[in-house]
């Protein structure tokens, strides 16, 4: 659930992007290539990007990480980390669709009773919450909400839940 989250904000920022003329799509790869005329001499950084339409702001979050030498080709994932988007906001909204939305009356008894036993009678509430870090894992903000937790239980629950994220990920998903 985590991961389909995660990867519906990538699918609808790329149409955003792509409507607001901000990428085009590869023909051969469909893989997004950024189409932003950086201005020489602007400070992105200072712009109030509430004054900015769609195409302008990312345009301007693009450039400010050109000027700053942070574009990387990892630059979809960066942008959750300025001003427009933030990581953590990003995460709790996850957290409460999973918690939500997911069919915990399903899951299996011994994945359950792990969860219990790390996160105790808030174990819905809890599992949700660091399922919703999964995709998050290479940000600041995950280090230190990792490095928050003092209870060696709940870390111990953290790292069973990434065990846990390897197993789906090796399953077969032959969806008819």
């Amino acid at each position: 659930m985590a991961t389909l989250a995660h990867e519906l904000i990538h699918a609808y920022m790329f149409d955003t992007l792509s409507d607001a003329g901000v990428i085009t799509f590869d023909q051969n790869t469909g893989v997004p290539k950024l189409n932003v005329i950086c201005q020489d001499g602007t400070n992105y950084n200072n712009l109030n990007l509430n004054t900015l339409s769609t195409s302008e702001r990312f345009a301007a979050l693009i450039c400010a990480m050109e000027a700053s030498n942070t574009l990387t080709p990892q630059w979809s994932h960066d942008l959750f980390n300025e001003n427009v988007f933030s990581v953590t906001t990003y995460q709790q909204q996850l957290a409460d669709f999973i918690f939500e939305n997911h069919d915990w009356n399903s899951e299996d008894f011994d994945f359950k009773n792990d969860m219990i036993s790390y996160f105790g009678s808030n174990w819905k509430l809890k599992t949700a919450e660091a399922c919703s870090w999964i995709g998050l894992t290479d940000t600041t903000e995950y280090s230190s909400y990792r490095d928050s937790i003092t209870n060696p239980m709940i870390k111990t629950g953290l790292i069973q839940l990434a065990e846990y994220r390897n197993f789906v990920n090796d399953a077969n998903f032959n969806c008819n």
